[in-house]
């Protein structure tokens, strides 16, 4: 599972795990698991076989502009979706 990968660096993932015919790689997008929302993640998370490999390169970004004008929403989102993650794999 590649969460991410709409982004620049998500994009390089999946071009290159897109290649592999070996296993099924998903590419959720926020549609399908909203990262912010931990019940849903979660729920995503525990219906994954157990042997599920997890990349995160997921980012709430915009322009520099605007994360000038919001650098604390943009803090507080990226990190409440990194801990969504790493609470829901633990």
């Amino acid at each position: 599972v590649v969460f991410g990968a709409s982004g620049f660096l998500g994009k390089n993932i999946k071009k290159l795990f897109e290649q592999e015919k070996n296993y099924q790689i998903l590419f959720p997008s926020r549609k399908e698991v909203d990262l912010l929302k931990f019940d849903e993640l979660n729920d995503f998370i525990i219906s994954q076989p157990e042997e599920t490999v997890f990349i995160n390169s997921a980012a709430v970004v915009g322009s520099v502009h605007s994360g000038l004008e919001r650098e604390i929403l943009l803090i507080n989102e990226n990190t409440r979706l990194n801990l969504n993650i790493f609470s829901s794999l633990s």
